[in-house]
């Protein structure tokens, strides 16, 4: 039987370092995705090489998701430069969500923000990335 494959969207990250450390662990045939090379370097050190996207394209996340039987989406903007809240964790989202959909890929795990639940009810919540996060569901 093949090994369970998983993909795994921002895993040069905090969360999905880890969580693609302990995948391979697992036995898990992992597919880490990255935006860039510095990215990659990071992911290099657990001895598999990442796929470097850097548009959100469903097309490009297609074929990264070939034969993927999970996708766990951890691409998120919680700082404020470069590109929008709204194109990374709404749009990046979206993609991954339609790609994956168009692979049959039955589990995509998605995390949120710690917080969101605030948006709306406490000033410190009230900004561009708990807007983006909230928005989420409707995708």
């Amino acid at each position: 039987m093949d090994k369970f494959k998983v993909a795994i969207t921002g895993s040069s990250g905090y969360i999905g370092f880890n969580i693609t450390k302990t995948a391979i662990n697992w036995g898990m045939n992992v597919v880490p995705i990255v935006r860039s090379e510095k990215s990659a370097g990071r992911i290099g050190i657990l001895g598999i090489t990442p796929k470097i996207v850097t548009e959100f394209e469903i097309d490009v996340f297609k074929s990264v998701f070939e034969d993927c039987d999970a996708v766990i989406h951890l691409i998120a903007k919680s700082d404020s430069y470069q590109d929008s809240y709204e194109k990374i964790n709404l749009g990046s989202l979206k993609v991954v969500a339609q790609a994956s959909f168009e692979n049959g890929i039955k589990r995509i795990i998605f995390i949120s923000g710690l917080g969101v639940h605030e948006f709306g009810k406490k000033s410190w919540a009230n900004n561009e990335y708990f807007q983006s996060k909230i928005l989420t569901p409707e995708i």
